[in-house]
Formats: C-alpha cells, structure tokens, sequence
C-alpha cells in the first residue's frame, strides 16, 4: 500500500482512468448494442409487413372461396323453388284426381 502523497494521489488516478476506460466501454458496448437493436427493428418489422401481406392475400382468397360457394348455394335455392313448384303442382294434380275419383264414386251409386 503506497505511504506518501503523491503515491496514493497515483494509486488513485491509475483507478480513476481505469474507471474511465471501463465507462469507455460501457459506452461503445451499449451504442453497438443500440445499432443492433436498430437493426433487429428494420428486420422485423420487415417480416412483420411480409406476413401481414401474406395473411391479406390468404384472406382475399377465402372471401373469393366464399363468394363461390354462395353463388352455389343461391343456385342450389332456385333448384329447390323449381321443385318446390312442380311438387305444389303434382299434389294439386293428384288431389284433384282423388276428388275426381271420389264424386266419381258417389255418382256411380
């Protein structure tokens, strides 16, 4: 351990540049680090957009998927109302003929 003035006024400024080195660093460690982080945004946010871009067109071609689907469905309801018509018309047909049929009976009697 130095005894004299001067020597612990040297001990003490060898410490002092010592800290200065190290907060030297420090400082160079955390603008490398802020450069990086920087970089790391650019990138993900470059991702992000690619997929944001992929997830939209996968959408557009779903809603296209469903346009299709109900262009079917609504063809599929006027084929039903088709029937439905031609079913009212053949129970009309065979109810009038049972009615026929019927007087027919009674008349005969």
């Amino acid at each position: 351990m130095p005894q004299t003035l001067e020597e612990r006024v040297s001990y003490l400024e060898g410490k002092v540049e010592g800290v200065e080195e190290a907060i030297r660093k420090i400082s160079a460690d955390i603008l490398m680090l802020s450069e990086r982080i920087d970089h790391l945004e650019v990138t993900i946010d470059t991702r992000l957009n690619a997929l944001e871009e992929r997830i939209d067109r996968r959408f557009e071609s779903i809603d296209k998927r469903f346009e299709s689907i109900d262009k079917r469905f609504e063809s599929i309801d006027r084929r039903f109302e088709a029937i439905d018509k031609k079913f009212n018309w053949l129970i009309g047909i065979i109810f009038s003929s049972w009615i026929t049929l019927f007087v027919a009976i009674l008349l005969r009697r």
